[in-house]
């Protein structure tokens, strides 16, 4: 990696890019590679056990739920429909309240880590405090949108890991709903190396729809796999389901529908999105 910080955060080290990497230890080589060319401060998940092995040439400071072994620790989470709230320690000393108008643990996890690097680069917390009661994220990480009183959820996620996290922040800012999962998985190599972590992490829904896989421009041969594979590991209500025919989600009541993917996922939304607006047209 051509990058040479002054500082940097890694949030977790996964086996992904199958079509690039050989294995997690392939990956794992790549970020401590890269954490080698840091200069003053390096922030890692502490409860990643593949960040544990990471070495660097400044100091590393870990950061976690857990207040063993980490410099940087989040504790008294509040979690509610409004964000997340809670308190950062750094090294038993209490650095104060913080509250994100974001959802899912991970994203505790990702201000708990801005928090400690601009606190070691002597940034001011009150003013860090602030700013991040406004951050509301980024384009295509649990956007959200309303088409006739349905809330729709675009998200880029197309790693397992990803998509735990997604659907764990749906389902705190919307407790009560059905949480229905739409995901393309994206490449018939990581399909095939993840089959069974993606279907492990899509059983996280309560409904799953499925769209055809969408191939690499870097794919010359696209295996043995189709998502059908895939749907037969899933034991949640599930169906394939395809751009020109997306009817079968309206068979929810109550509902957020989470799209997932890095291919043309959202093709399929907009599709569910005109069904929708059709549908109010009919009724007018």
């Amino acid at each position: 990696m051509p990058y040479h910080p002054e500082y940097s955060i890694i949030t977790n080290i996964d086996f992904d890019h199958p079509d690039y990497f050989t294995s997690l230890e392939d990956v794992f080589n790549a970020f401590n590679d890269y954490a080698k060319q840091i200069t003053k401060g390096l922030f890692v998940y502490g409860e990643d056990a593949e960040l544990r092995k990471i070495t660097a040439n400044a100091p590393i400071y870990y950061y976690g739920f857990e207040a063993e072994g980490n410099d940087f620790v989040a504790s008294n989470l509040l979690r509610s429909t409004t964000g997340s709230t809670f308190t950062v320690h750094f090294r038993g000393q209490e650095l104060g309240q913080f509250h994100i108008p974001t959802f899912g643990r991970h994203n505790i996890m990702n201000a708990t880590a801005v928090i400690g690097l601009l606190y070691t680069a002597g940034f001011d917390l009150n003013l860090v405090r602030e700013h991040l009661k406004t951050f509301a994220g980024v384009k295509r990480r649990f956007t959200e949108k309303i088409v006739n009183d349905t809330v729709i959820i675009d998200d880029f996620a197309h790693h397992p890991t990803e998509i735990i996290a997604t659907l764990d922040a749906a389902r705190q800012k919307y407790p009560s709903k059905e949480i229905v999962a739409i995901f393309q998985p994206h490449t018939f190599t990581r399909t095939i190396a993840l089959l069974d972590e993606f279907a492990h992490a899509l059983n996280q829904a309560d409904a799953v729809y499925l769209a055809q896989i969408y191939g690499s421009a870097r794919e010359v041969d696209h295996g043995d796999v189709k998502v059908e594979d895939l749907a037969n590991k899933i034991n949640k209500k599930h169906q394939v389901i395809t751009v020109e025919n997306v009817s079968p989600l309206l068979d929810h009541d109550n509902a957020v529908y989470v799209f997932m993917g890095a291919g043309d996922i959202q093709t399929y939304e907009y599709s569910f999105e005109r069904l929708l607006s059709n549908l109010t047209s009919n009724v007018q």
